[in-house]
């Protein structure tokens, strides 16, 4: 059977780059917590802040070294409300209150990242410990060496066997 590339060079670049485009909008550690905390509806900041790092606590923190923190909550907020999938709403009273609601937008993302998890859920983990994922080589290296090479190997390695 033909590969997407042979049937259609330009619908498969296509495809690639919305992919790319849509793990962009994921590239942060938090973005599917604050996802999956505001899929039960609005919630103020100090709320969003506590159901995160309750999860977390409950069920380790995967991917996470340590709990989320207000400052790094409020940068991801702003990266998210910035691409539309959530909204932010101030309360005028004596003592601002701040609430975040997902978009249609996000609610369209989170409905697509259920396949993923139930994919990723069934797939063999290829590390044994969770913890690990975090840990794994990510992209080049400074110097232009790939993960698993050694230091100034040059494009390949006699450790690296040719793809």
């Amino acid at each position: 059977m033909p590969s997407m590339d042979e049937q259609n060079p330009d619908l498969a670049s296509s495809w690639r780059q919305a992919v790319e485009a849509a793990l962009a909008v994921l590239s942060g550690r938090w973005e599917v917590a604050i996802l999956a905390a505001l899929a039960q509806g609005e919630l103020h900041f100090k709320e969003l802040l506590d159901e995160i790092n309750s999860v977390e606590a409950r069920f380790g923190h995967r991917g996470h070294q340590k709990p989320l923190s207000n400052r790094v909550l409020s940068d991801t907020l702003s990266r998210m409300e910035f691409d539309g999938l959530l909204t932010r709403h101030v309360d005028p009273v004596p003592h601002p209150s701040v609430r975040y609601r997902l978009t249609n937008r996000g609610h369209a993302l989170l409905l697509a990242l259920r396949p993923l998890a139930a994919w990723a859920s069934a797939a063999p983990a290829a590390p044994s410990d969770p913890q690990s994922v975090s840990d794994r080589p990510s992209g080049r290296r400074a110097g232009g060496t790939a993960p698993g090479r050694p230091h100034g190997s040059g494009p390949r390695s006699s450790r690296c066997p040719p793809p």
